[in-house]
């Protein structure tokens, strides 16, 4: 058994105490004493209860244990000392009495009730929580002196804990309950009534989620009654026949019709006219004159430079339009002929041309186009080659 500071200070001063008393003290003595599991314990008293003056007069008869006062401990039980404890000795009857107080006493305490005494507070834990509010604890044990022989245990409890905050906790969006449906927003026909909720049981605080899915609801509803319906223009139709005689100008009529859509229920009509005109000439049967369209573009050049046989050539046709039924054809020529314009003048032609004629356009000489004045094209000038119309 461990002995605590406050049994060897205990010991020590009932030492001191006892060594100066000298009267006889008063003793139980019992008739049996008993080793348990547990612990000894006594039974029997002497009868009468009779006090002794000392352990050794109630050791020295019957007697196999002894105590300084009757305290029971079960049925027929007993709290004692058993006589073995006594040592003999020679000394004095006074001085064996002391030391057996001494003794009785020591043994008392050493064997007596310990209650238990609570030991240091450990350290708080940390926060039970890693966002929010949680709790810290801390511990202590019964230890300082453990309770030993049936000593009571140590009041209160043996774990102390305290609230703790640390960052605030994500926070997701929640819905609230649907709100009302509005009045049908229309007096003839059909609309949508619409009902919304807030994102706000709770808001998203501390980087929550938003709230997920719609915050508004749309539901058709009907007014009762259809709405007036104007009417609309359909496309026109294509012109039709010439309203003439043959040959002769007349007009030609195209419709629509206000069906896209009808009017309805009280709607307005369509504006405007049902029918538009326009002149023509009836050519069913009738002769037509025919007419030139308008002339081509020039050929390429014949040669890559002007000369004997540098020429261009453009065509027109007669089908703008063209004669039919019995009329007459286009007057005129149907190719144009020219030399060729924007092309180098030929080199190395002295051989063929007269004498004193160098072929270059501006200089005197022959004119191999037989114009007489010896000029050749120049530039864009389209007008100045002479041009000659050929009925090919």
């Amino acid at each position: 058994m461990q002995l605590t500071n406050f049994h060897v200070i205990s010991v020590i001063l009932i030492v001191i105490i006892m060594e100066f008393i000298l009267v006889e003290g008063s003793f139980q003595c019992f008739r049996k004493h008993r080793k348990g599991r547990r612990k000894e314990y006594c039974k029997g008293p002497m009868k009468n209860k009779r006090k002794y003056g000392s352990p050794e007069k109630c050791c020295a008869k019957r007697g196999q244990g002894f105590a300084t006062r009757l305290k029971k401990i079960g049925k027929n039980k007993y709290k004692c000392s058993p006589c073995t404890l006594l040592l003999t000795t020679t000394t004095p009857v006074t001085t064996r009495r002391c030391l057996g107080y001494v003794v009785l006493i020591c043994l008392y305490i050493l064997f007596s009730i310990v209650d238990g005494g609570w030991g240091a507070w450990s350290h708080y834990s940390l926060c039970s929580v890693t966002c929010g509010t949680g709790t810290m604890t801390r511990t202590r044990q019964c230890d300082n002196p453990n309770p030993m022989h049936g000593g009571k245990p140590c009041p209160g409890s043996s774990r102390d804990s305290r609230r703790c905050t640390n960052r605030q906790c994500p926070q997701h969006g929640g819905w609230s309950l649907w709100g009302s449906w509005n009045n049908c927003p229309v007096t003839c026909g059909s609309g949508l009534r619409t009902r919304r909720r807030e994102c706000n049981s709770p808001r998203p605080l501390f980087g929550g989620r938003e709230c997920q899915g719609r915050a508004e609801e749309t539901l058709r509803c009907e007014a009762g009654r259809p709405c007036p319906r104007n009417g609309g223009w359909s496309s026109w139709t294509d012109f039709g026949r010439c309203r003439a005689a043959r040959c002769q100008e007349g007009i030609q009529i195209r419709s629509r019709s206000c069906t896209s859509p009808r009017p309805k229920y009280g709607g307005r009509p369509c504006v405007g006219r049902h029918h538009e005109e326009q002149r023509c000439v009836n050519t069913i049967n009738c002769p037509i004159q025919g007419n030139w369209c308008d002339w081509l573009s020039w050929s390429a050049c014949t040669a890559t430079c002007t000369g004997l046989s540098s020429m261009q050539v453009r065509q027109r046709k007669c089908e703008c339009p063209a004669p039919n039924t019995g009329g007459q054809g286009c007057l005129g020529e149907s190719f144009e002929v020219r030399e060729c314009v924007n092309v180098p003048p030929c080199r190395g032609l002295s051989e063929f041309l007269p004498e004193g004629d160098t072929g270059q356009p501006g200089r005197e000489g022959v004119d191999l186009f037989g114009s007489g004045d010896g000029s050749k094209p120049n530039g864009d000038q389209e007008e100045d080659p002479k041009t000659v119309i050929t009925n090919l």
